[in-house]
């Protein structure tokens, strides 16, 4: 029930309704109904206004549309490509942890952090702007996201902070929810974090970048999924993450890995340009034919 099944008529393409119908989301998000599921029923789908064109025009506009949007996929595998590329030197630099075939010593993240701390336990007092208060929603794989943000004034921030204050090179855990996604704290950016987010500051013989990817090695996680607790809601707090355990390999090694990963971002961040450029060109062309 939760799908509709649209067949066109031999003077409909049917991408150009696929695209149209891309095109008329935002109209649909605003005639749905329901609280718990977003839902609209046949007779609202039934009544949406298509802009109707000539058929050799649908297929114009069609193609066109499709050479964009082959250009977005080709340049999002890419970037998937680069992802690999750094798991794969990781391996070739450290090795199989599962085996552990280079012998590096294994540790408690207990005794390899200096801090392992979360973010406030009472509901803090959110503001409209004002100082980025982070949830695990806002933590993702390698990044920050930061679209959909709370906010705390001065005050709450300073209140906050008698907890912890976080600063560039810590890492942040999702521990609720999504749990196991990590990213390194990036240098000048203030913000404070609810319990959801984890923050683990390393000792200086673990580096951030080699602890962000080791921590989203599929060794690393193997031992999260084995922690975290089985509720409605994944939960997976202090006492557990210091039971988890990490790998100690040679400095030099590190940083060797470090000056792959800055190499490859910097390609990924030429990527993921062209295709911010590339969709706001798919926009443009959605709302000239649809608009």
């Amino acid at each position: 029930r939760g799908l509709a099944a649209i067949t066109c008529k031999s003077d409909v393409d049917m991408m150009y309704l696929y695209y149209h119908l891309k095109y008329l989301k935002p109209q649909l998000s605003h005639i749905s109904t329901g609280s718990t599921f977003e839902s609209i029923n046949r007779s609202q789908l039934e009544n949406l206004i298509i802009d109707y064109k000539p058929y050799s025009e649908q297929i114009k506009i069609s193609n066109i549309l499709q050479v964009v949007q082959r250009q977005i996929e080709v340049r999002e595998k890419l970037l998937r490509l680069y992802d690999l590329l750094i798991k794969s030197r990781f391996v070739e630099l450290f090795g199989d942890i599962d085996c552990n075939t280079k012998n590096w010593p294994i540790i408690t993240l207990e005794n390899l952090a200096e801090l392992i701390t979360d973010g406030e336990h009472s509901t803090p007092k959110r503001s409209n702007e004002g100082i980025y208060l982070l949830s695990a929603r806002n933590i993702l794989n390698h990044s920050l996201k930061l679209d959909d943000v709370d906010y705390i004034d001065e005050n709450e921030y300073s209140r906050i902070s008698k907890r912890v204050i976080p600063k560039a090179g810590d890492i942040l855990l999702s521990c609720s929810g999504s749990v196991g996604r990590c990213c390194v704290v990036p240098l000048e950016i203030k913000f404070q974090l609810v319990r959801s987010v984890a923050l683990i500051r390393f000792k200086s013989e673990i580096t951030p970048i080699f602890a962000e990817y080791m921590i989203t090695s599929d060794w690393f996680q193997r031992q999260i999924n084995s922690l975290k607790t089985a509720s409605s809601q994944a939960n997976l707090f202090q006492g557990r993450i210091k039971k988890l355990k990490g790998f100690v390999p040679d400095i030099n090694l590190q940083y060797e890995f470090i000056k792959v990963v800055n190499q490859i971002n910097k390609l990924k961040s030429d990527v993921e340009k062209s295709i911010d450029e590339t969709q706001l060109l798919m926009d443009s062309l959605m709302q000239e034919y649809f608009g």
